[in-house]
Order: structure tokens, then sequence, then C-alpha cells
């Protein structure tokens, strides 16, 4: 039995997008909280709950001392803020100007944003992962009286941050468990061939993963893979066998249509990801089914869509360098 090849790539989710069951960020609204009553550190002009993941640093709510919430500003590299310094301990927690500061000095995101004095806290899981921070920044330097004024606060402003640090950890849980449902959903529309979901599983899993991941800037990894070598139906199942080995079940891995097949990976690092796709050659690589991946990460602007046509870009690349002499 010959494989039908016909289908070779998914309709994108935004022309197929199905009704989407992603709720509001609960995480967000209680940042939002924190950081109106943070607003009464006079000296401050704004204040920050901001996620650092994957090498990427997000404000997800800011509220100026007037208490206005600002728009989300564009990520930037977690190395280049103040906030990583503070949390490796290279500068103190609260610092009258970041300019004479040896240890914030050389902020690249402090400078740009007209950043001088400063007032934080790490936001920690209680099982240690780090979430981000929770800060305040003044647009002059602090005068020795605004200094003490803020030196008062730190303990309120570790116990906001302590606090946010719980509720994450609700969040992601909610997320895993809202994930569980999305598996079930995506599995009504499934594919007679392999059981895995289909390419409308598919759509739903990236819209509803995609809202997710924007909300609290949660990582998203997308693997595509092709398995050019398999021409009946008992070779591809037998591919699909070695793919559920590889990937674990918290991953969804979806039949995309004929020999092609992706891979959601939620919060999953850069590293994690491409270490995947390489799994999952090697792993399918003695089986005779030729394959080949792509990955890529999820991005603001092109969300979990633009990975996934990322990805499937790479894979593409991926095999003609495969069948070159």
């Amino acid at each position: 039995m010959h494989v039908d090849i016909t289908a070779t790539a998914a309709p994108a989710p935004d022309r197929d997008r199905p009704a989407g069951s992603a709720r509001p960020s609960r995480y967000l609204d209680v940042a939002a909280r924190s950081l109106s009553r943070l607003t009464d550190v006079g000296p401050m002009g704004l204040w920050a709950a901001t996620r650092a993941a994957d090498g990427q640093y997000t404000a997800l709510r800011v509220t100026t001392r007037d208490g206005e919430s600002l728009d989300r500003p564009p990520a930037a590299r977690w190395a280049d803020s103040v906030c990583f310094r503070m949390v490796k301990g290279i500068g103190p927690r609260v610092t009258p100007d970041i300019r004479t500061e040896p240890g914030y000095a050389d902020s690249v995101l402090g400078h740009e944003t007209g950043t001088r004095g400063y007032a934080g806290a790490p936001v920690v899981t209680p099982n240690g992962m780090l979430v981000g921070s929770l800060c305040g920044v003044s647009f002059a330097p602090l005068s020795t009286v605004q200094l003490r004024e803020v030196a008062r606060w730190r303990s309120v402003v570790e116990a906001h941050a302590d606090l946010l640090g719980v509720e994450f950890q609700a969040e992601l849980d909610r997320m895993d468990e809202a994930r569980d449902h999305d598996r079930d959903d995506a599995l009504r529309s499934r594919d007679k061939l392999t059981g895995l979901p289909d390419r409308r599983g598919w759509a739903l899993l990236l819209t509803r993963e995609d809202e997710r991941c924007a909300a609290v800037a949660e990582p998203l990894g997308v693997v595509v893979v092709s398995l050019d070598g398999a021409r009946t139906a008992r070779a591809l199942r037998r591919g699909v066998a070695a793919l559920r080995e590889v990937v674990t079940d918290d991953r969804p891995v979806v039949r995309l249509g004929g020999r092609q097949f992706g891979v959601l990976a939620p919060g999953s690092t850069t590293r994690t990801v491409r270490t995947l796709s390489a799994q999952v050659e090697d792993a399918l690589g003695g089986t005779g089914l030729r394959p080949t991946s792509g990955w890529a990460m999820r991005a603001d602007g092109t969300g979990a869509c633009g990975a996934w046509r990322a990805a499937e870009q790479s894979q593409l690349v991926a095999r003609r360098v495969a069948r070159m002499p």
C-alpha cells in the first residue's frame, strides 16, 4: 500500500482557526495588582513585572507612578538588562544611579531606556525556577532621602516578588492542564493511518499554544520532520512509532500531511529544541526512512505560525543538503 502524499502541508492556522480555549492569564492580573500597589514608592517612575526565558527579557506588565498601564515593549536580550545583573548578584537590589554603580554601568538596556535609579527583586517559583524580576526605575538619580524611602520598601517589593513566584508556578500548572485538554481536542480530528492528530488538530494546537505563550513570554519550539523513505503505510507507522519513542508525551506529534510530521515543544529553550530535532533524526536514521528535520522558535510578531513556517523551511533546506551528492 502506497502512502497518500497529496496533502504535503497543513493550512495556515489563521485560515483554519478553531475556537480557542486559552484563558486570560491570572498571573498577569496578579502582577498588575502588585504593580499598582508599588506605585506608592514615590521616586520610581515606573514598575514592571518581567520575564526572563531562553535568553529573552520581556516586560510583561508596566505601570507608571500615575497608575497608567503601558503597552508591552519589544523583548530584549536578558543579558543586556539591569535585572540580569541584579539576579546574578553583580549589582545591589537598590541603587541610586546605575551609571555610577560598577555592577550596572555596562548594562546596555539600562542606558538605552534612560534608567538611573533602580530597585528590584528576583521572581522565583517555589521549586527554584527563575521567572524574571519585579523592578522599579527612576529616570533621574535618587537623592539620599529618596534612596532611604525606596530602601524602606525593599521588604515589600521582595514580598510581592515572592507572591509572583508562587502565582507563576500556579500559572504553569494551569497551562499544563489546558494542554492536556487541547491534546484531547486535537485527537477529535485524527489521521486514520497513524492515529495522530491531523492538520486541523495541528491548527488547534498551534493556535492555542500561541495564545498561552504570548501571554507570559513562554518559549515555544516547533520541529518539522519528513520521512522521505516511507513509501508504504507500514513504513510510515514504523516511523511514527520510532518518533513517539523520542518525543515525550508533553510534546504533541501531528501528521501534517503525506510523510511530514510536526512536533510542538512548549516551554523548551532553543538548545532543547535544537537537540530534539537532532535526536529525532538520529533515532530514525537507522530505519531506512531517510528522515530530515528542521526547527524554529516562536518569536513576537510572527508567533507560533511563523515558527512552523520557519521550521518547515529549515527542513526543506536539510532535505536538499541530504540529497546532494
